[in-house]
């Protein structure tokens, strides 16, 4: 276990897990992402992910506590323990390296998107829940608000993504709203974009927030960053931690720069205003084999 005050925090796109051998793709990466955010926004951060590939097989798991205007703190963890896992209308996850036991509320059924789909390999995305009630159990108390978890499933190394920058996000607003969003700048650049999780039409996606087709009108997110959780290199701060891997990518790779931050999230909708809480961040790729 690595504690870290340098904001260190799994990337969204990088970091490995559970590898379907393929002659075409030699590699298959599957990583869960997980959160919580309270009514103060106090954040918890929780990944999982394995990579079996390149003749190694690699197990990371991390969890960063955040709050606003305060240093964000990660601890991380090579053990091999087991994945989140789907109970009921629940989803549950626990790590006893990490001292962590939670338990999610999925609000909708799955949604499934197959994000990618070439000759260079394949990326599907599963979102669980968006803002159900979630609940963890930490070694220095508990951790209780709205809470978000997806799966991200590759069979494509990352430098060979068809995207020079990445913008994704998720929010809570009200007591029951929630958008997620994804942009893709590249190459193949796409955008998606969910309402309570059913997919609406994105106009813009932006640091500073979005805006999207709504039946009823126009309508948009204004965000406001309180706290930046991570801001730096996906290199060496990152690769070195996963055995084996560090010594892959291209070397201009281990230079995009990734940001992620903690924001107020303000939703001006059609006779409505409703604020919450989002998680979003940046990526600027670099030493794209196609960009």
């Amino acid at each position: 276990m690595v504690r870290d005050n340098a904001r260190f925090s799994a990337p969204l796109i990088w970091l490995p897990v559970q590898i379907v051998r393929d002659r075409r793709n030699p590699i298959r990466f599957v990583k869960w992402y997980l959160d919580v955010i309270d009514k103060s926004g106090h954040c918890l951060i929780l990944y999982w992910a394995r990579l079996d590939g390149f003749g190694v097989t690699g197990h990371f798991s991390s969890r960063t506590r955040g709050a606003p205007g305060a240093e964000s703190v990660t601890e991380t963890s090579l053990s091999a323990v087991p994945p989140p896992r789907r109970e009921g209308d629940c989803i549950r996850w626990s790590h006893g390296g990490l001292a962590v036991d939670g338990s999610w509320s999925t609000e909708f059924t799955p949604v499934d998107r197959t994000l990618l789909n070439s000759d260079a390999g394949q990326i599907r995305w599963t979102l669980h829940a968006a803002a159900g009630s979630a609940a963890v159990e930490l070694a220095c108390g508990q951790c209780v608000g709205r809470g978000y978890v997806e799966c991200l499933e590759m069979s494509i190394v990352p430098w060979k993504l068809p995207v020079r920058e990445l913008r994704w996000g998720r929010a809570n607003l009200g007591d029951e709203s929630s958008m997620v969003w994804i942009d893709w700048i590249g190459s193949a650049s796409r955008r998606w974009c969910f309402q309570e999780g059913r997919e609406v039409s994105a106009l813009r996606i932006d640091d500073a927030g979005l805006a999207w087709d709504d039946p009823s009108g126009d309508a948009r997110m204004e965000l406001h960053p309180v706290s930046t959780l991570r801001d730096g290199a996906l290199g060496p701060a990152v690769l070195s931690r996963i055995p084996g891997v560090g010594r892959l990518p291209p070397a201009a790779f281990l230079a995009s720069q990734e940001t992620k931050w903690l924001s107020r999230a303000t939703a001006i909708l059609p006779g409505r205003t409703i604020s919450g809480w989002a998680i979003h961040e940046r990526v600027m790729f670099s030493g794209m084999v196609n960009p």
